[in-house]
């Protein structure tokens, strides 16, 4: 599939604008069945796992704010449940 892939892109530098569409179309569909590509580098992936962390530390962050006011709306609640 990636020598595939290799030969529709060269054919298609090679022809420039007057390649047909069937080859920009073979690509699209050959890249979509490949996936997203790995990262190049160690940089590039340990890049994408800081951002993942830093996106998983900021929801941890809401959590903490948020476990407080759902645990003071239930106490109030079990509060007046009892009341009555």
């Amino acid at each position: 599939m990636q020598r595939r892939l290799h030969e529709l892109e060269l054919q298609k530098a090679q022809l420039g604008l007057q390649a047909p569409p069937q080859i920009s179309t073979e690509i699209q569909d050959i890249r979509a069945q490949l996936g997203p590509a790995a990262p190049a580098t160690f940089a590039e992936s340990h890049m994408v796992l800081y951002d993942q962390v830093v996106a998983l530390r900021d929801d941890v962050r809401r959590l903490y704010w948020l476990m407080p006011i759902c645990m003071l709306l239930f106490c109030g609640l079990l509060i007046l449940l009892v009341k009555l």
